[in-house]
């Protein structure tokens, strides 16, 4: 499964993935600039530890696949999913420091 999250080009944006089991399902949300642009996408995994081995920041499921052409300013990875309160709360204190 494919899914599109479009910016516009040369200028920043804030984009947050988020996943995670719920009641045996994975999750998946996707936010830009603070608002939820997927929503519950679910990839149908029910236990990451069976296939996940490797996690690649800026590209796809292998280290080749779909690269990420860009920059990044501050990356952030945490131990649980953000709520979508979180994800805002962070858009909203450092939008000013990249003109968004």
């Amino acid at each position: 499964n494919t899914v599109t999250v479009s910016t516009s080009l040369m200028s920043w944006a804030q984009l947050v993935y988020t996943t995670g089991i719920q009641n045996g399902t994975e999750y998946t949300n996707i936010y830009l600039n603070g608002v939820n642009v997927v929503n519950n996408y679910n990839e149908g995994i029910t236990n990451f530890n069976s296939i996940i081995t490797n996690w690649y920041i800026g590209c796809g499921e292998q280290s080749n696949l779909y690269p990420f052409i860009g920059s990044m300013s501050i990356l952030r990875v945490y131990n649980k999913a953000l709520s979508s309160t979180e994800i805002n709360n962070n858009f909203t204190v450092q939008r000013g420091l990249f003109g968004i």
